[in-house]
């Protein structure tokens, strides 16, 4: 039978999925190689499978989030979904929950759609190799993000593990630095990030991170935020407060028909 929405990745459970220590202890030419590797599988999972870069859910689990979407308490409640404003009307609409957010699996070109002139896959491409590789060295291997280490304040002990990034200088930091001189003293794997040393140009900042992190799930946030604009649907709940809120003069079942009526239409535009 033919699905009409994609799987759930491969991804974390792939040889790729490393330990954030494995890629931030590697030299240049293995960071090449890893980075590589990661844009093969990504990329054949996507063109092969028609699976993009995001974990998603198995099917059970689509049914059993698409359950709770139908089934939250939007207009009762402790967990009222409008919230007052500043002049006391309840017309604000609070919504963080992640009810249905495997709709998204039945959007198998949403990472494809351009966004100022480039999509999410074009990044997976040969012709963004290069740039690929600046990017994932920036945002993994260096942890821009701070998603797996965090920098050590001025007086804080500098205990487990550890390395240095390099950035552009800064006076009066609040987290501790070390000189160049000092860097270049260290071990090479608390140092791989570092490719100058020149204490006018750069500060040196210690982060600490804890060993065994995966680099995904994490690295999935990283792609998105890291690799252009992605393009993402209405949030499902507020759509079915939307659309309760403002049929409720009609009939259940003719709300039915509606919504579905006028969805169909909406997806057979030309």
């Amino acid at each position: 039978m033919k699905k009409y929405y994609y799987e759930r990745s491969n991804l974390l459970e792939s040889e790729v999925n490393l330990n954030f220590e494995q890629v931030l202890y590697m030299d240049d030419i293995s960071t090449t190689e890893w980075i590589d590797q990661l844009r093969t599988f990504i990329l054949n999972e996507w063109d092969d499978k028609g699976i993009p870069p995001t974990i998603g859910q198995y099917t059970y689990d689509l049914k059993k989030n698409f359950r709770k979407l139908r089934d939250y308490p939007l207009h009762q409640g402790s967990k009222e979904f409008l919230k007052y404003d500043d002049s006391d009307n309840q017309d604000v609409i609070k919504n963080y929950n992640k009810h249905a957010s495997g709709i998204n699996q039945f959007f198998p070109t949403m990472l494809k759609t351009r966004v100022n002139n480039g999509s999410i896959y074009d990044w997976f491409t040969e012709e963004y190799k290069d740039k690929f590789q600046k990017v994932i060295r920036r945002i993994i291997k260096r942890d821009s993000m701070y998603n797996f280490s965090k920098c050590i304040l001025i007086g804080d002990e500098i205990q487990g593990e550890w390395f240095v990034v390099q950035q552009k200088k800064v006076s009066n930091p609040e987290y501790l630095t070390l000189t160049s001189s000092e860097v270049k003293e260290l071990d090479f794997k608390q140092r791989t990030n570092v490719t100058e040393y020149d204490d006018e140009k750069y500060s040196y900042f210690i982060r600490k991170f804890k060993l065994g992190q995966k680099i995904f799930p994490p690295g999935i946030q990283a792609f998105r935020l890291g690799l252009g604009q992605p393009a993402v649907n209405f949030p499902a709940l507020t759509a079915r407060y939307l659309y309760e809120r403002y049929t409720e003069h009609i009939g259940s079942y003719s709300r039915s028909y509606v919504i579905l009526k006028k969805n169909t239409l909406y997806w057979n535009r030309p």
